[in-house]
């Protein structure tokens, strides 16, 4: 079965919510692989679907690392991915986000970009990660919850959104 990952790479759909250039008509509509009421149509971020988790996060007000570096450097220079791990514009000599922190706060507690910030309505970890934040792809779009493929059973939060497949 194709994931949101595979919809988008084999360009099936459109973020429009239409027919992509690489959907075979051959293959019919999608509403013949829908599952518990969802499409890739509805399920996925990337073909017009799903929640865009962005707008439910705000970075820490007024917050700046060490050398004044604010969430949108964060962001906008790739320093940082939504999972609170390291970009591919952060250079391994610069250390880890720890040692750029201000005010006891680093990037991923700080900025939505790198995984933290304030959400408004989506449930945040608790401290000891015992919690989980609901899941998201690395563009920030948050997954249908309990959406399944319809050949291989599988739940959305299985695979479909996973850092590397989303």
């Amino acid at each position: 079965g194709d994931n949101c990952g595979d919809y988008e790479i084999g360009g099936y759909c459109t973020a429009a919510g239409d027919y992509g250039s690489g959907w075979n008509k051959s293959w019919g509509t999608f509403a013949i692989f829908a599952n518990q009421g969802h499409t890739a149509i509805t399920a996925c971020c990337n073909c017009g679907g799903g929640i865009d988790a962005s707008d439910q996060c705000k970075d820490k007000a007024d917050w700046k690392d060490k050398d004044g570096d604010a969430c949108a450097t964060y962001s906008n220079s790739a320093w940082c991915d939504i999972t609170g791990g390291y970009g591919v514009g952060w250079h391994e000599e610069w250390g880890k986000f720890a040692d750029a922190a201000n005010k006891g706060m680093s990037a991923v507690e700080a900025c939505c970009a790198c995984g933290g910030g304030d959400y408004s309505t989506v449930a945040r970890p608790a401290g000891d990660g015992s919690q989980a934040r609901s899941r998201s792809t690395l563009l920030g779009c948050e997954c249908k919850k309990d959406w399944l493929d319809e050949i291989t059973g599988m739940p959305c939060h299985d695979y479909c959104c996973s850092p590397d497949d989303d």
